[in-house]
């Protein structure tokens, strides 16, 4: 008598949610036990992004994070042999983006001097123009946080009392193959701080080009659907102003306002112009102007790389 196999039919797996939405298929998951294995993993992962001249998988996703184990890695505490990463976390889970050294911190840096520089030129005092890495962002009531590689907040925006507000310009840079992540921690800004997060730059890194994107949300009277003609028109709209008022999450449509790419031979699409009162919240005085991005600046970012 012969006995038939039986069959169970499996469906597919459920899409990633949550901070992992977007990782690259070829991102490294544990489970947490100690720092010590973190570090382990960080520094394979570094090793193999060093090999691939800066090409391949920078994300390490950690899964079963105690309250004390987010506050640890939230905090830095315990950096991992000098290794750096920017955190997120979800409930229990986090996820770690290893820095693969001066080719994303250089240009990230440089991208903020440029910044720096224009508004100092104009007479913005100094408390006026603020700048950080490792403040973490947590929505009121939720069980999640998140860094950047920069922000900048006015000095209306300071923290103060133990409030942190949230910044108006976010910087988030990734090596090529994070793309799709990169766009969803624009979307992380944008949703998380109910707008209030005027533009996220993102910054793609790879050994024969860098391409610097500016997201921002279209105005809340954009028509649905959001057709490639409208987009245009706002795309050449000068200034382009994102939204100054506050948006749910739910209302949210972010887009590319303006791509610049940078190659050994040629820069295409700069100027990038920063609207004045995105940064500000406010209008501009009679010395004060767009933050103008040009060429020249682009390609000295781009230098630690080419």
């Amino acid at each position: 008598m012969s006995t038939m196999p039986t069959t169970v039919a499996v469906g597919p797996s459920p899409p990633p949610s949550g901070p992992l939405v977007g990782l690259p298929s070829t991102h490294v998951t544990r489970t947490w036990s100690n720092i010590k294995r973190l570090i382990v993993e960080a520094e394979q992962i570094l090793e193999n992004l060093t090999t691939n001249d800066g090409s391949g998988n920078q994300w390490l996703v950690v899964l079963g994070l105690s309250k004390r184990a987010v506050e640890k890695l939230g905090s830095h505490e315990g950096e991992l042999r000098g290794i750096a990463y920017r955190f997120q976390w979800e409930g229990s889970v986090g996820v770690m983006k290893i820095v693969p050294g001066y080719s994303h911190e250089c240009p990230t840096d440089d991208f903020r001097s440029v910044i720096q520089d224009q508004l100092a030129a104009m007479g913005v005092r100094r408390n006026d123009r603020g700048w950080g890495v490792s403040t973490t962002y947590r929505p009121t009531g939720s069980n999640k946080g998140k860094e950047a590689d920069q922000i900048f907040f006015p000095f209306t925006r300071r923290p103060s009392g133990g409030i942190v507000d949230w910044p108006t310009l976010v910087v988030e840079t990734g090596v090529s193959e994070s793309y799709n992540k990169l766009k969803e921690d624009a979307r992380w800004w944008f949703e998380n701080s109910d707008g209030r997060v005027r533009i996220v730059i993102l910054i793609i890194v790879k050994k024969n080009y860098m391409r610097f994107e500016k997201w921002q949300l279209v105005p809340a009277n954009a028509p649905t659907p959001l057709t490639r003609g409208y987009l245009n028109q706002l795309r050449q709209q000068v200034p382009n102003i994102p939204p100054l008022t506050t948006q749910p999450a739910v209302n949210q449509r972010p887009y590319a306002a303006q791509e610049v790419m940078v190659t050994p031979n040629s820069v295409t699409g700069a100027p990038m112009t920063i609207p004045f009162e995105a940064l500000y919240d406010r209008g501009r005085g009679p010395a004060e102007t767009d933050v103008v991005i040009p060429a020249n600046d682009f390609r000295d970012i781009a230098g630690t790389v080419f």
